[in-house]
């Protein structure tokens, strides 16, 4: 009996030092900074993005928020919701994503063709105002390869595809190209107006280079001089993320939305704002499968007012989910029905070919109805199995009273 109460008061004694040890371990041992949440140990170094900020690897661990590069996609992250910066966000890295109109744009050793956006997307915040003379420069990390002086061109949007403030030729803007330096002059004023909330993404359009052939993340240098006459200038560094093989993809235009357009800007899809009692309106998917082969035969299947799928022959390639305000009840998402060939699965994505590139594609409408009776915001997100995400929102709000009449003065 007593063997055995001097074994238990060793076995006391030894597990409380082991926990003494620990304890004075983890007091004096400076934290890892491989793990920090905001970065550190990753190239960090004071004042690149303001103190104890580095430059973020594919994951975009920026204001202690991980975020996969995937979800850039959806124009609108949570990092964007910007910290009141006088630059509206440009203190945050860039957000560069594949461009809505190529399957590729960013897959190794395609052609390169992807958006740089510089402002929060929200059309409630400003973009930058360029006067005439101002320049917009970017830089390509030497594994870009240029093969052709044809091809290549940058339009400067306002948040939303095909949102320039003319159509070409009649851009003011022109391009200019030496190496993987690509530099847009312009060549009259462009900013906040009536044709929208001015410059805040690039379109990058470069089908006379390729992309690295290996995969990985590759630096873009972007710096903006908004005005010829100041020294001022708005530098920024972001990352591209080139995949090793083409994803499926669902992207949605402006084209089919209906008016403002043509001519360019078009309708906001992404961001609409209606009054209650109004269907939004009509929003326009390009669907691209793995194979950069067009997503034909797609269909949305709402499970219920909230939760629904993209199926493709009875087999579910995504899923779709409606955030409502509390009180809705009666909204709805529909697909709008297309005119299909003999030769495609039934469904309504349709064959269709991509604006600007040319690239064969499937091409799906859909239609969303608020609640009649409730105000308030909306939020549409479409997913595809192993590809990415694209968000719409719409805020439903009292529509305008008509304004009283003046009396006539006698």
């Amino acid at each position: 009996m007593r063997k055995l109460f001097l074994l238990a008061l060793a076995c006391v004694v030894g597990l409380s030092a082991i926990g003494a040890a620990g304890a004075a371990t983890a007091t004096n041992d400076k934290p890892d900074q491989k793990h920090d949440k905001i970065g550190h140990g990753h190239g960090a170094k004071e004042g690149a993005y303001g103190p104890s900020r580095a430059w973020p690897r594919c994951s975009y661990r920026i204001h202690k928020h991980r975020y996969h590069s995937r979800h850039l996609d959806t124009y609108g992250p949570r990092w964007w919701h910007s910290r009141g910066h006088k630059h509206h966000g440009l203190r945050c890295p860039l957000a560069i994503t594949k461009a809505a109109v190529a399957p590729d744009g960013t897959t190794a050793g395609a052609a390169t063709d992807f958006v740089v956006t510089f402002v929060n997307p929200n059309p409630k915040i400003d973009g930058l105002a360029l006067k005439t003379g101002a320049t917009v420069e970017i830089v390509l990390a030497p594994e870009f390869e240029k093969v052709s002086d044809e091809g290549n061109s940058v339009a400067l949007l306002q948040g939303w595809p095909q949102s320039p403030p003319a159509p070409p030729p009649m851009f003011p803007w022109k391009d200019s190209f030496d190496g993987n330096t690509i530099t847009t002059t312009l060549t009259g004023d462009y900013g906040p107006g009536e044709l929208g909330p001015g410059p805040k993404q690039a379109h990058v359009i470069l089908l006379g280079y390729r992309n690295p052939t290996k995969a990985g993340c590759y630096p873009i240098k972007l710096t903006i001089t908004p005005d010829p006459e100041s020294k001022k200038t708005i530098t920024r560094w972001g990352k591209v993320h080139i995949i090793p093989t083409s994803r499926p993809s669902i992207n949605t235009m402006s084209l089919f939305s209906g008016p403002p357009g043509p001519p360019p800007p078009f309708f906001n899809p992404i961001y609409q704002t209606i009054p209650k009692g109004e269907s939004a309106h009509q929003v326009g998917f390009y669907l691209w499968d793995a194979g950069n082969a067009p997503f034909l035969g797609v269909d949305i299947v709402m499970h219920s007012r909230s939760y629904g799928s993209l199926v493709q022959n009875k087999r579910t390639v995504g899923h779709v989910r409606i955030k409502a305000p509390y009180s809705a009840t009666s909204f709805s998402l529909t697909t709008l029905d297309a005119i299909v060939a003999a030769d495609t699965p039934e469904g309504p994505s349709e064959l269709d070919t991509a604006f600007l590139t040319g690239v064969p594609v499937g091409k799906l409408l859909t239609q969303f109805t608020p609640d009649p009776n409730v105000t308030g915001r909306y939020k549409l997100v479409f997913r595809l199995r192993d590809g990415n995400t694209q968000k719409l929102f719409v805020k439903v709000v009292e529509p305008e009273k008509p304004k009283a009449e003046e009396p006539v003065k006698k």
